[in-house]
C-alpha cells in the first residue's frame, strides 16, 4: 500500500529531471511512509529515458 505518490510530468526534461530526483532522494522523515515516484513522459525526444532507468 502506498501512502504518497509523487507524480512528475515532463517533456524533454533531461536537464531538469536529475536535480528533481536527487532532491526527492534526500527527503527526511520518510521512514514511516510508503511512497513512490511516477514519471509521466509526454512524448519526449531527449535522453530522459536513460536517466529514469539509472
Amino acid at each position: 500500500m502506498v501512502d504518497f505518490t509523487v507524480a512528475i510530468r515532463t517533456y524533454n526534461g533531461e536537464k531538469r529531471l536529475p536535480e528533481v530526483l536527487d532532491k526527492l532522494k534526500t527527503q527526511i522523515a520518510v521512514d514511516d511512509i510508503s511512497w513512490e515516484i511516477v514519471i509521466i513522459d509526454n512524448n519526449s525526444i531527449d535522453g530522459k529515458a536513460k536517466i529514469i532507468e539509472e
